[in-house]
């Protein structure tokens, strides 16, 4: 038998909604899951073919969670989500992994429970809870424990990320961030970020466009992106919905009809990538193969 998983990738942020909000794309990471003498890791970064792979980080924390040693599996992924681009790709590992190893735990776990064990490891649950449960989720901690809202949003909402040749790594991009906020800038967020899941659910374009604004993390972040003031000058001459994809580097276009073609005709010297995405309203989904 082989356990199959699809994780799909998720946007975090949306400007104003630091480490709190995050949405499902239909993108995904598929894994595969096989018992096997000894631990084999198939499909990843040569970097990660040892006992720093995520998946398997995540099965070993599921396992001490539920007081059992973990053991050997093959693992392998299909990677579709580009890696370092601020699509969640380092949650799909985790949030596999973690599901995976409830599976052969014969789910003793919740998907809350799931939620928190791979909180754990990432250390918040932005990206983590809509690739577990789908839609709009916006989460907080209390105690330890991650609570969140699960929001629908409007079918006809699209999101186009742009997608460029290079990485951002998160730590860096946190680095940048200030060790203090003042309290203009904390109400200049929350008023903003609040409102966003109901835009999202009403698909009103026009007011997500004045949301999305952000004073806590883009203006430190953009400057780490080359060319991304070609693309804020595009989304302020078209009043288009637009952010960076969580912590980068890859940015975001909200809209309800396809901009692939105009955002092709943006001056750029580096070879930018371009997919329309819908919201994902299944989160993760496991299944088996008889082999």
């Amino acid at each position: 038998m082989k356990l199959t998983i699809k994780v799909p990738a998720s946007t975090s942020n949306l400007g104003p909604g630091f480490d709190c909000i995050g949405v499902a794309l239909t993108l995904y990471n598929e894994f595969y899951f096989e018992r096997s003498k000894q631990w084999e890791f198939i499909g990843f970064n040569e970097k990660y073919n040892n006992m720093d792979n995520l998946v398997y980080k995540a099965m070993e924390r599921t396992y001490q969670y539920a007081k059992k040693v973990v053991t050997p599996y093959k693992i392998t992924i299909i990677q579709c989500i580009p890696i370092a681009r601020g699509l969640g790709s380092s949650s799909t590992c985790v949030v596999a992994g973690v599901l995976a190893a409830n599976y052969f735990l014969d789910n003793i776990f919740s998907k809350k429970d799931v939620l928190n064990i791979a909180t754990s490891l990432e250390g918040h649950p932005d990206n983590a809870a809509p690739a577990i449960f789908g839609n709009c989720v916006c989460s907080y901690i209390i105690d330890g424990e991650v609570k969140y809202v699960n929001y629908e949003i409007n079918q006809n909402i699209q999101f186009t990320c742009a997608i460029p040749p290079f990485s951002l790594n998160t730590s860096l991009a946190r680095s940048v961030l200030p060790k203090t906020l003042s309290y203009e800038d904390n109400i200049f967020n929350t008023s903003r970020a609040i409102n966003i899941p109901h835009a999202l659910m009403m698909g009103d374009l026009k007011l997500l466009y004045d949301l999305l604004d952000d004073k806590i993390h883009q203006p430190y972040r953009f400057p780490l992106i080359e060319e991304s003031q070609n693309f804020i000058a595009f989304s302020k001459q078209n009043k288009i919905p637009f952010c960076i994809s969580g912590s980068g580097s890859a940015l975001l276009f909200i809209t309800k009809d396809p901009i692939i073609h105009r955002l092709r005709e943006i001056s750029l010297t580096k070879r930018w990538e371009f997919i329309m995405l819908s919201v994902n309203k299944t989160g993760a989904i496991i299944d088996t193969i008889a082999t």
